[in-house]
């Protein structure tokens, strides 16, 4: 080979270079400010300022508006409250209201090279709880912002399948299956909302023979559905993508030893998806925008569901 010819080849090298390290420059920056826009919205405080509401919670009778007004000052639906008004949990209330306005610590912590979440820590870094979680109920459906992959703020979902014991059934990361878990680690994120299917949608039956013996609620039946059906399925990021799966795939096996099983034809999953197919079981579809992938945000904006508990957003 020539000089001639060596000399194009070491331009050529040196122009590929200098592609491949603008490419990664443009990267290491598009993904740092990505991030950095993420990190402010772990948490929003509280529009409103903290008052004096026992003077409140002291009256025999409570208007809409001072129901909409302790709403604001706890984070909690008004229904909820005149639930603990009627209760007579006066000092949970106060206790809610503390929580919801008292200034706080994050810290984040890498479950993999490219997930993060993020908690609340006291002075020390401790993981402490924040804002605790209330009148939890079958069916119920929990949403965080505080996982981030990479800079963009994913968000996870959890179904609360036992209300009385605090369990959840979850889709927790890539390389685990679905689990059942408690409740606890909830009241340590920055932020979360309770989403509840609406008494208009709760009080139907459900157009589906797939039901649970002792539930009663179509939420109680989907929660009873997702705990027999939906545990140790495994983590799929695309889930959703290359199909809607059908109501209907769900078949029944005629176990040696306990009579028939359900098996679900579920071959994947992730938190938002897992959430959503159990409810599609049952005639509700909570993907609000009807895309390729549903997602958190998804569920949370779905007309089927309100808020029964906001912190942090």
């Amino acid at each position: 080979m020539s000089i001639f010819q060596i000399e194009p080849l070491r331009k050529r090298s040196r122009r590929f270079r200098s592609v491949i390290y603008l490419t990664t420059l443009t990267l290491f920056l598009f993904v740092y400010s990505w991030t950095m826009e993420a990190i402010p919205q772990a948490h929003i405080s509280p529009q409103s300022e903290p008052q004096d509401i026992l003077p409140i919670l002291e009256q025999t009778q409570i208007t809409d508006n001072q129901l909409n007004i302790l709403s604001g000052q706890t984070g909690l639906h008004p229904g909820t409250i005149q639930k603990f008004l009627n209760q007579g949990k006066t000092q949970l209330l106060l206790q809610l209201q503390q929580c919801y306005f008292a200034p706080i610590r994050i810290a984040t912590h890498s479950s993999t090279p490219l997930t993060i979440s993020e908690h609340l820590v006291d002075e020390e870094g401790r993981r402490i709880t924040g804002m605790p979680l209330v009148d939890l109920q079958d069916g119920d459906i929990l949403i965080t912002k505080n996982s981030r992959f990479l800079g963009w703020r994913n968000g996870h979902a959890a179904l609360v399948v036992d209300a009385e014991k605090g369990i959840l059934l979850e889709a927790v990361m890539l390389g685990t299956a679905t689990r059942l878990n408690t409740v606890e680690k909830w009241s340590a994120y920055p932020s979360f909302q309770v989403l509840r299917l609406r008494d208009e949608y709760a009080q139907k039956e459900a157009e589906t023979q797939n039901t649970v013996n002792g539930a009663k609620s179509l939420p109680q039946k989907i929660a009873a559905y997702a705990t027999k059906n939906l545990t140790e399925v495994p983590y799929h990021l695309h889930a959703g993508i290359w199909e809607r799966l059908s109501p209907t795939k769900i078949k029944t096996v005629q176990a040696a030893d306990s009579g028939e099983i359900h098996v679900s034809a579920l071959k994947g999953t992730h938190c938002a998806h897992l959430v959503w197919y159990a409810y599609k079981q049952f005639g509700i579809d909570l993907d609000s925008d009807g895309g390729l992938i549903v997602t958190p945000c998804d569920i949370q904006n779905s007309d089927y569901l309100e808020v029964i508990q906001s912190y942090g957003y």
